[in-house]
């Protein structure tokens, strides 16, 4: 399978570019070419710093053409790496797939929120599969604070889940799932990773086909 990696998380990029049985390209523009021979797309960029205007801008900009493009191009499957940051709740809730995300009001988290919100309206119209991987960070074999309800993913969970989604064909056009590694006292809860094989089934075509304008 061909993984074309939308980069924006040197972390994650060094994480995916080491997927055995994957043939991986790594690209910071998604473009006709580098998109053509690709299976399946993953998107980082959701994890780009972004401290002013200009920057929210141009990297929700860019999210919305590179979508565009896999419509184009007849992607199959798109996976957005997305963060779990963009739930301020207060630690004691228990937070899951269909809780509404509430971002902190910096140009960074909203602009990881409204990256989220682009994908699903793609996921809402567009025939290609799109899954939305909330990770916790940071990336780490054990938290990094001291707090009652810890945060983070090991490397060998991320590359796991990863590679289940790959090999999973979805019942539905559009699936959440949220990822941080199990610990006594967790954040999140990931049972709906638990249960991601028994999401599979044969995917019937419900949604609009773009035609081709004639010109």
């Amino acid at each position: 399978m061909n993984l074309l990696i939308k980069s924006g998380s040197e972390k994650l990029e060094k994480i995916i570019d080491n997927f055995k049985n994957y043939d991986v390209k790594i690209t910071n523009e998604v473009n006709e070419k580098n998109i053509a021979n690709a299976d399946c797309l993953i998107i980082l960029s959701t994890l780009k710093n972004c401290s002013d205007p200009e920057e929210f801008n141009l990297k929700i900009q860019d999210i919305y053409n590179t979508l565009s493009l896999s419509v184009e191009q007849g992607i199959k499957k798109v996976i957005m790496i997305s963060s779990l940051e963009v739930f301020d709740y207060n630690e004691r809730f228990t937070v899951t797939e269909r809780w509404k995300t509430l971002p902190k009001k910096d140009f960074f988290n909203l602009s990881i929120n409204l990256s989220e919100i682009i994908f699903k309206e793609f996921g809402r119209t567009f025939p290609f599969q799109k899954i939305l991987l909330r990770i916790g960070f940071p990336i780490d074999n054990e938290p990094k604070n001291k707090a009652k309800f810890n945060c983070f993913t090991k490397e060998e969970d991320f590359i796991n889940t990863i590679s289940r989604i790959l090999k999973t064909d979805f019942k539905n056009q559009f699936e959440i799932f949220h990822l941080q590694s199990k610990n006594e006292n967790q954040k999140y809860l990931t049972n709906k990773l638990d249960d991601l094989e028994n999401l599979s089934s044969s995917i019937n075509d419900h949604f609009y086909h773009p035609r081709n304008k004639k010109l």
